[in-house]
């Protein structure tokens, strides 16, 4: 799985990781025992995501997003691994560009709690990727601003664009305003 993470930065490594399939066994490494196979596939499928649609396609047809989402809950015990959460978050972000998958997203039995949840947790590490998350679902999915505002949502955005004050989290900013136009543009 860390090879792949390393290797799936190619376009062409990409292709080849869906077309050999080589998706699925990393999607099962998501809910493996140890914390480092679980990073490594995360990494992995981040990259092999990452604008590409059909890889994108294919992780959400395999289930991808169950597993992913439970990489943002906090363990039971010990602080949550925050580079598997990133990397698992980010991949969320990358199959939420696929209107099917943001759907499927919204109608988890979390929601977009957990990603609420990071943009509210003041981590700018995880509210990058939670932030691009909820752009991209709200872009692609009509009932993303419904699950958004009875979430909760619209606070944590509201408090993240404090950012704008320095130049240091503009993406963050970018992100956040972004989901708040297209939640008041979808919502007349």
């Amino acid at each position: 799985a860390e090879v792949f993470a390393h290797c799936a930065p190619n376009h062409e490594t990409r292709i080849a990781m869906r077309l050999a399939d080589c998706l699925a066994p990393l999607l099962a490494l998501l809910s493996s025992p140890h914390a480092a196979a679980r990073s490594a596939a995360a990494g992995a499928l981040m990259q092999a995501t990452q604008a590409t649609r059909t890889n994108q396609i294919k992780c959400r047809e395999l289930g991808a997003i169950a597993p992913l989402l439970r990489l943002l809950e906090p363990p039971e015990e010990g602080p949550p691994d925050r580079e598997c959460q990133r990397r698992g978050v980010w991949t969320l972000s990358n199959i939420a560009c696929e209107p099917t998958a943001a759907k499927q997203l919204r109608q988890s039995p979390s929601g977009f709690t957990p990603l609420i949840l990071l943009i509210a947790g003041g981590d700018p590490v995880l509210q990058r990727p939670a932030s691009a998350c909820l752009f991209n679902a709200s872009a692609n999915d009509l009932g993303a601003p419904n699950a958004i505002e009875s979430t909760g949502g619209l606070t944590a955005l509201t408090d993240a664009l404090c950012y704008a004050a320095t130049k240091e989290h503009e993406e963050i900013v970018a992100s956040c305003a972004g989901v708040l136009v297209n939640c008041a543009a979808q919502k007349g």
